[in-house]
């Protein structure tokens, strides 16, 4: 299980190294993205304007109630 512990509203431009690095600090962990979308191509998720990318963790790392917790869908 992965909890959301983010969301961001796709725009125009948007990359993924970008995002990773706003929100996790390194442009080097899109991956993290890709992994909680469980998707194979990971550019697929900035495509579209308006689309929604979810930022996650492992559920395990965080305190119960902290974040929504889904099964990566």
């Amino acid at each position: 299980s992965m909890a959301v512990v983010g969301r961001h509203v796709v725009e125009p431009g948007d990359r993924l190294d970008r995002l990773s690095a706003e929100h996790y600090g390194d442009p080097e962990q899109g991956w993290r993205i890709a992994d909680g979308h469980r998707v194979l191509d990971p550019d697929a998720l900035t495509v579209e304007p308006g689309s929604v990318v979810r930022f996650t963790l492992p559920a395990g790392l965080l305190p119960p109630g902290t974040a929504e917790v889904t099964g990566g869908q």
